[in-house]
């Protein structure tokens, strides 16, 4: 408050000295104000940097196209588990695993980046991504990856809980973001009001130097207005900015620590952070970390030193990461380091000593984020770095004899009891210019006895411990001692090689006991030494050796012994160079095995074979070809079967069953249940020499070379499951253009000519990530799915068309998979020659053509046939016919007359001329002339048709139509008609005998219809039911032909038709000459209670 109140002054001064009296009775106002506030005081928290307090980091180095990323500026991780890193000059990188994608800005590009500094990422939502670079504000659109920028000198964005999005423009204060119309609304006056709702005349925003929202959607900014700085809560609905600030504070000032009181923060803050726990973290240039309480109103302000004597340079708080609920990451000018604000305590990262990885941490190191793989990102000017602690598998190594031997080398080991050891080491001493050895006793960590040895012996290996009994060990080196661990004696077993000089049976490096006296040994110095057996108590010894090239049960197969392994059947199992060879001890006899090409069952590998015995009683056999395994009996041969191929140094078995093997790439430890394995590298943690073997402890631990007690059973295990997704999709190597990015792409069409493609991809598993291993399968293609190990790119070429789904699934590091997915849908669109409908042409075009060629065969043969059977029928008709065509044409002639009176009786043509009559009286001249016409054409046609043999069916329903349209007038529309023609049927193609249907109508007329007391109805059908046969229905709704036979009607007794007997002998007729078929059916119609409803005459005439 202080500081405000002197800065009021002075300005006030200035102003009145100008004459400006007004603004100088604000500033006395302000001045009068701020003196009357009171606010709560800062507690100071003051923390130290304790020595040897450092927090070990196995990080590595993250790069893209495999180059360094330098210069980077932030860090965010969007809501896809994508890491998006800003840099300091080269734009925008996203990084998801193995796939990386960048922006930046061109120039000749609107759509691109306004700037290549990169100073803030936000998200809005999974779609769009607000960047703030050094000139502007710019809008991510994911789907379509597009960028929108806004004006310039806009920083930051946030959106308030009404949805709102806001931004800042250097020197003006807030502005409101309207993204449709991409335009900036500065916000009406901003004010300013302390907590206590208290306006401070002539104040407002007019710089915003980071924007946050809380969990509320209230936004928050660190700021400053012309007198005020510091911490500023936005009221959305007043527009007003409230200034939170302490009552207290500790500033330093010339070095010198001072309190001072004052009713606002005078410093410059330059970043903002909001918890999950409503506090509000915030610094700024020299004056450490604030931490102000929304709920409780309470403030923390925490001040760093070096020691208790110097302060720490890195009190100026430039940047806050959260790293968890507990610890949040501060950036400082240079560096960045941890604050565990719970146990108010500062590390800073360093590598663990020794296990040559080069430090990251270089000037610039500033920027820090923690992912959901629990990876911590590291970033600076140096690049960027990541390291999770769940990837440091053997960083919880016991220390064991770590500490106390520390650049000393444990080759020898016999455990006593409980954390109690005897530990042989070998060190270089620097001043003797030679290498030393050493034995001790250690238990819990500390050194009981130092055994003295012998300066002839000092620089000697000690490779083994074997107990003796009685507290007593046989120390085997390049000779052979009896340590006495009560008296703490180190003697000499002197021993001798009949015809060999002393120094060549020297070296007792692998050892068995078999038993109190006898020891075989082989020796590792010694060139084609054999198998040695000692007798410790006559210090004679016993040399197996071979002297032939020819393999003899007696010796070994090769003199170069190099290990010695005892079975549950007293046998040794000897590794030579040769091979392995089966000892059996009570018969001096050896069991060859070697390596046999085209054998599958023999040993893999020869070169010096290293041998474990497994608990459960397998021998594992490893070489530089790879590990095999066998079981076997005395009395039986060895099988091995192949386990995996690595180029092994040495081997050994934990307690639960699993092999360890020393390779070039890192140490790896295979399952042999399923003969899968794991390679753990110095990115696990391994920093341990993979060419020296650990020491196997009684409880399946392992003593590490350094002193280092690691348990492998208990190695943490990455059980995160990733989720695939796409990266990049090209076709024919080329990529592929999309409306919209491949991450949001679900569905790709691509021409018949694209069908050569390939789909990259990766997963969100960011640990090792170069260890993930996938699996996919193009659903329509692949029957199974396709095993890809570490590739990331799947390949298809010469897909023809149709859709296809691709299913990706993946697995971490450690081999634990995730649930499938499928992530894309490819659909060919076939060519026109590659449709449904022409391949369906085609077929139908072969198939119509195979027919007919077919059916044109067939033809052939048939008439052929039939022409010979005919040829003969035709020969013995011609007379038949001669004699019935003379009857016939006599009968046509009388029928054909009697057909033309029947229809033409004289009853109807005199009852056609009384209606013409009666029209003339009734001076209805038009419907008289039209009559006769009508009459005059029926006669005509009816003349006309009687001649021919057949006529057009269009002929012959015209004279019927005619005919019924005359009765229908004659008997005073007392009945209504329909004559129907299927529309299949062209009646001016179809010929059939003339006059047939014409009686059966007039039937109807006289004596179903006439007879009606209402009107009827007539009803006259043709369709043709086969390709040859033509049907003809006249249907009536008279009285039916039971009540005709009834009711005799006077024209029915004074005349008697005969045309319904006439037709009947001409269709006789024609069915005999044209050798066909004609039919007529009459059925009475009946309703529903059996009463007559009229009559249906049928004719199927052959056409």
């Amino acid at each position: 408050m202080l500081n405000l109140i002197v800065n009021c002054l002075i300005t006030a001064i200035a102003l009145y000295l100008k004459k400006d009296t007004l603004r100088f009775l604000v500033r006395m106002a302000i001045v009068c104000l701020c003196s009357s506030i009171q606010a709560q005081e800062a507690e100071l928290h003051r923390i130290y940097f304790k020595p040897g307090e450092q927090l070990t980091g196995n990080y590595a180095e993250v790069k893209e196209n495999n180059l360094p990323i330098k210069g980077a500026r932030t860090l965010y991780q969007s809501s896809d588990q994508a890491i998006w890193i800003g840099t300091e000059g080269d734009g925008l990188i996203c990084y998801t695993g193995n796939a990386i994608k960048h922006y930046r800005f061109d120039p000749k590009d609107k759509a691109s980046l306004p700037g290549n500094r990169i100073d803030e990422i936000w998200e809005e939502s999974p779609r769009i991504l607000w960047i703030t670079t050094n000139d502007r504000i710019a809008k991510l659109d994911r789907l379509s990856g597009r960028i929108s920028r806004f004006e310039a000198f806009t920083h930051f964005v946030r959106k308030t809980h009404t949805g709102t999005l806001y931004t800042s423009v250097i020197g003006k204060g807030l502005y409101r973001i309207d993204t449709i119309a991409r335009e900036l609304h500065r916000v009406s006056e901003q004010r300013i009001l302390n907590e206590k709702g208290v306006l401070y005349p002539g104040e407002t925003m007019t710089s915003i130097d980071r924007l946050q929202t809380d969990k509320k959607g209230v936004l928050w900014a660190v700021g400053r207005t012309q007198a005020l700085e510091g911490l500023f809560r936005f009221n959305e609905q007043t527009r007003d900015w409230v200034h939170c600030a302490p009552g207290a504070y500790y500033y330093p000032f010339l070095n010198v620590r001072v309190y001072k009181k004052a009713g606002s923060l005078m410093v410059t803050p330059v970043t903002l952070f909001i918890d999950n726990s409503d506090r509000i973290w915030f610094g700024g240039w020299g004056v450490g970390l604030f931490c102000y309480n929304i709920k409780s109103g309470q403030w923390q302000q925490y001040y760093f030193y070096k020691n208790t004597k110097g302060i720490l340079d890195d009190n100026n708080v430039l940047d806050i990461y959260p790293l968890s609920e507990d610890e949040l990451w501060i950036a400082g000018v240079d560096k960045g380091f941890i604050f565990n604000h719970q146990r108010k305590a500062v590390y800073q990262y360093t590598y663990q000593e020794d296990r040559g990885n080069v430090h990251p941490f270089q000037k610039g190191s500033q920027y820090a984020l923690l992912d959901h793989c629990g990876n911590r990102w590291i970033a600076g000017g140096q690049g960027v770095f990541k390291y999770n602690p769940a990837q440091n598998r053997f960083f919880d190594a016991k220390a064991g004899a770590r500490a106390i031997f520390k650049n000393q080398r444990v080759t020898a080991f016999n455990q006593l009891g409980p954390e109690h050891y005897l530990l042989g080491t070998r060190y270089v001493d620097a001043q003797a210019f030679d290498f030393k050895s050493e034995i001790y006793e250690i238990k819990k960590g500390k050194m009981l006895r130092h055994f003295s040895i012998n300066k002839y012996m000092s620089n000697i290996p000690l490779s083994q411990f074997v107990p003796a009994g009685n507290n007593e060990f046989y120390v085997c080196s390049q000779k052979l001692y009896k340590l006495n661990l009560k008296s703490g004696s180190l003697q000499t077993i002197p021993v001798k090689i009949k015809n060999e000089a002393a120094y060549k049976h020297e070296d007792y490096y692998d050892n068995i006991l078999w038993n109190d006296s006898i020891l075989f040994s082989c020796r590792r110095t010694t060139a084609n030494a054999g198998l040695v057996k000692v007798n410790l108590k006559r210090g004679e010894t016993r040399l197996y050796k071979t002297a032939s090239v020819h393999l003899s049960p007696r010796s070994p197969q090769d003199n170069e012994v190099v290990g010695l392994t005892k079975d549950g059947y007293n046998r040794i199992w000897c590794s030579t160079a040769g091979g392995i060879d089966i000892f059996y001890p009570d018969k001096e006899v050896f069991e060859h095995y070697s390596s046999v090409e085209g054998d599958t069952t023999s040993l893999l590998g020869t070169s010096a074979p290293r041998i474990c015995k497994a608990p459960d009683g397998t021998f594992y056999i490893a070489s530089q070809s790879g590990v095999c395994a066998t079981k076997t009996v005395p009395g039986t041969r060895a099988i091995f079967t192949p386990i995996a191929y690595l180029d092994c140094e040495w081997i050994v078995t934990d307690k639960a069953n699993m092999l360890w093997v020393g390779t070039p790439e890192g140490v790896a430890r295979i399952n042999p249940t399923n003969n899968t394995y794991k390679i753990f590298g110095t990115n696990d943690g391994f920093y341990w020499d993979t060419d020296r073997k650990p020491l196997l402890m009684p409880d399946g631990r392992f003593m590490m070379h350094d002193g280092a007690i690691i348990d492998p059973t208990a190695i943490a295990q990455n059980t995160f499951k990733p989720a695939p997704r796409i990266s990049d999709f090209l076709v024919a190597g080329q990529p592929f253009s999309l409306d919209t990015t491949i991450g949001f792409k679900q569905h790709i069409r691509l021409k018949n000519d694209q069908n050569f493609f390939s789909i990259g991809y990766t997963c969100n598993n960011y640990i090792l990530e170069e260890d993930n291993t996938y699996r996919y399968k193009l659903e329509g293609i692949d029957h199974k799915w396709i095993e890809a190990g570490t590739r990331t790119m799947a390949f298809y070429t010469a897909l023809p068309p149709g859709s296809y789904h691709f299913y990706l699934r993946a697995a971490n590091n450690d081999g634990i998979w995730g649930e499938p997915k499928k992530l894309l849908t490819i659909t060919i669109v076939p060519a026109w020659y590659q449709t449904w409908w022409f391949k369906t042409a085609i077929a139908l075009l072969i198939t119509v053509t195979a027919y007919a060629f077919y059916h044109q065969r067939l033809m052939q043969e048939r008439v052929k046939h039939l022409a010979d059977k005919r040829a003969a029928e035709l020969k013995q008709r011609e007379a038949e016919l001669k004699q019935i065509t003379t009857e016939f044409e006599k009968q046509l002639a009388e029928t054909e007359m009697a057909a033309l009176r029947s229809q033409m009786n004289p009853h109807f043509i005199f009852n056609v001329l009384n209606s013409i009559n009666r029209f003339i009286l009734s001076n209805d001249k038009n419907t008289a002339s039209d009559y006769l016409v009508e009459f005059s054409r029926l006669i005509r046609l009816t003349l006309e048709n009687s001649k021919a043999a057949k006529v057009p069916l269009q002929n012959d329903l015209e004279a019927l139509r005619i005919y019924i349209e005359m009765e229908k007038l004659r008997f005073g529309n007392k009945f209504t008609f329909s004559m129907e023609t299927e529309e299949n049927i062209d009646p001016q193609y179809l010929h059939i005998p003339p006059l047939l249907v014409q009686p059966y109508v007039e039937n109807a007329i006289w004596h179903g219809l006439m007879q009606r007391d209402t009107p009827g109805h007539l009803l006259v059908q043709v369709t043709q039911p086969e390709e040859n046969v033509l049907k003809v229905v006249v249907q009536d709704n008279g009285i039916g032909r039971a009540r005709a036979q009834e009711i005799k009607s006077k024209s029915a007794t004074v005349h008697k038709s005969y045309g319904l007997q006439i037709t009947s002998d001409r269709i006789k007729i024609v069915n005999k000459l044209h050798g066909i078929k004609a039919t007529v059916t009459v059925e009475d119609l009946h309703d529903a209670v059996q009463q007559p409803k009229g009559t249906k005459v049928t004719l199927l005439i052959p056409v």
